[in-house]
C-alpha cells in the first residue's frame, strides 16, 4: 500500500514538473519570429520621428565626412522595455555610440505575442547618417 501511494505521489510530482517545464519554456527565450510584432507607441511612423527628432549628428563625423546606416540590434522584452541594445552593423565609432544612446531612450514598445502570450524579441533598427 506505501509503495503504491508513494510511486502515486511520484506520478504527480512527475507530472507537475513537466507542465512548469511547459509553461516556461518561453520564459527567457528570444524570438525572431512571432505571432504578433513589438510595436512602438504610435506605430512604425512615430518611431522614425523620434528618431529623426532625437539623433544628433556627431561634429567629429560630420567634420570627417562620414556618413552610412548604422544597424542597432536590440531585444523587445515582455514587458516591452528595450534591453540588449548593440551595434550590429557599424559604420564609425561616433555614429554608433550616437545610435546606440537614441535607442536606449525609446520609449516602452507593446510586446510581441506567441499563441497570445507576451515574449521576448529581436529586433533590428537601421539609423541613417546622411550629410547633404
Amino acid at each position: 500500500m506505501k509503495t503504491s501511494l508513494f510511486f502515486i505521489l511520484m506520478c504527480f510530482v512527475a507530472t507537475f514538473a513537466v507542465q512548469a517545464q511547459k509553461t516556461d519554456k518561453n520564459k527567457d527565450k528570444v524570438f525572431t519570429e512571432v505571432d504578433e510584432q513589438p510595436v512602438y507607441p504610435g506605430g512604425e511612423e512615430a518611431l522614425f520621428k523620434f528618431i529623426s527628432d532625437n539623433v544628433k549628428y556627431p561634429v567629429k563625423a560630420q567634420e570627417k565626412g562620414i556618413q552610412g546606416k548604422v544597424y542597432v540590434e536590440f531585444i523587445i522584452d515582455k514587458t516591452g522595455t528595450v534591453t540588449q541594445a548593440k551595434i550590429s552593423r557599424s559604420v564609425d565609432t561616433d555614429l554608433d555610440n550616437e545610435s546606440l544612446r537614441v535607442v536606449k531612450l525609446l520609449k516602452k514598445w507593446t510586446p510581441g505575442k506567441v499563441e497570445g502570450k507576451p515574449v521576448n524579441v529581436k529586433y533590428t533598427l537601421p539609423i541613417s547618417f546622411a550629410l547633404s
